[in-house]
């Protein structure tokens, strides 16, 4: 609370929330309703917080997210709008959609939402929430043999097989704040290869698997670096405004993004070495070819890209020739989002976080 009279601030709420979106005062003042993101969960929940002591209660406690909150007059009823999501790993052989098969079947866990990578011999390394814990899973392509990698260290995820099938390349806060994990296969012996203050995009591999390739907002303008798979010493690769490196499957460039959004602006495809240095391309690309986002992959041959596309509110893969033509439709799902995939390096399976995701106006009554 902030003083009227004088400007003196106080902490009202001790609850460390992550964030905070909307504030609302109860009718009578004797409180107020927030919608927040707790440290446990990492889900926007509904809170009603006492005032003036300020002592935190959640109204809802599920496995949706709200967003915004609204009070009638009287203080007796709320408003907010209630999102949930529904996602599981689906294979399908080829990439042939017809043939495509459902192999995980939880609800709530997210399964895929924030990762997914094929081995070397056909197995999938993917995300699963759980408990407000994000951690790594692997899973033969039917389905059978799931088991956890980590544990009890913090939110894993965007995990990287290395073409070797030795380690799993992934972000980890487990220390703290989001750097750039290796590990075996089977999760252990983790070694943290970044000591930056930012990193959120999923980190890119060199074909021998020898570099990883990412990007930092350590000084507050992102800009792309690799390190060695053994660790050591990062080397800066762009000294501009720069994001989400993809490595291409020859290994000679990164595709990546160029520049930032602004009134008169729009960030830029550009090719460049993998040794750094100015662009050697830019590319026009369809307006759903976006490389600033995880849904974008190179084709086996490292001609074409892949990427998401959503037509009348059902997603569908498409490729995208770098010398030209029209984009070509690779699936032909009839329903659902695709939020993740990932195609295995030999271009014959193809995996895919699918769902859906919705939102609906709820209305809550004697929540006091």
């Amino acid at each position: 609370e902030v003083s009227v009279d004088d400007g003196k601030e106080r902490p009202l709420a001790a609850e460390p929330w992550l964030q905070v979106t909307a504030l609302s005062w109860l009718a009578d003042g004797s409180g107020l309703v927030l919608t927040g993101r707790d440290t446990e969960t990492k889900l926007f929940q509904v809170w009603l917080v006492s005032y003036p002591d300020g002592k935190a209660r959640r109204i809802t406690n599920d496995l949706s997210s709200y967003a915004s909150v609204s009070l009638t007059a009287d203080g007796n009823t709320l408003v907010s709008v209630q999102n949930a999501r529904v996602t599981s790993l689906w294979v399908a052989p080829n990439g042939n959609s017809d043939l495509a098969t459902k192999i995980t079947f939880e609800t709530g866990k997210d399964e895929g939402l924030s990762g997914l990578s094929w081995t070397p011999d056909g197995r999938i390394v993917h995300t699963e929430r759980n408990s407000g814990a994000t951690d790594l899973w692997v899973v033969n392509s039917d389905g059978r043999n799931l088991a956890q990698l980590t544990m009890n260290a913090g939110r894993n995820f965007y995990p990287n097989v290395t073409p070797d099938g030795r380690f799993i390349v992934f972000i980890s806060d487990r220390g703290g704040r989001n750097d750039i994990w290796r590990a075996d296969i089977d999760g252990r012996n983790p070694v943290q290869l970044t000591n930056f203050a930012a990193i959120n995009a999923k980190p890119s591999l060199s074909p021998d698997g020898k570099w990883v390739f990412y990007q930092t907002s350590g000084d507050k303008t992102p800009t792309i670096w690799k390190s060695s798979i053994d660790g050591g010493q990062p080397i800066q690769l762009t000294h501009t405004h720069s994001s989400a490196p993809l490595v291409a499957p020859q290994g000679n460039v990164f595709l990546c993004e160029l520049g930032e959004t602004s009134a008169t602006s729009k960030p830029q495809a550009a090719l460049i070495s993998v040794n750094g240095g100015e662009p050697e391309r830019l590319l026009a690309l369809p307006s759903a070819l976006k490389p600033g986002i995880v849904q974008v992959q190179w084709d086996t041959k490292g001609d074409a890209l892949i990427y998401r596309d959503s037509k009348d509110r059902v997603d569908n893969l498409w490729s995208y020739m770098l010398n030209g033509g029209p984009p070509k439709q690779l699936t032909n799902f009839k329903s659902d989002q695709i939020f993740l995939f990932d195609w295995s390096r030999d271009g014959k399976h193809l995996v895919l976080a699918r769902g859906r995701s919705g939102s609906d106006v709820v209305m809550i009554t004697n929540f006091r």
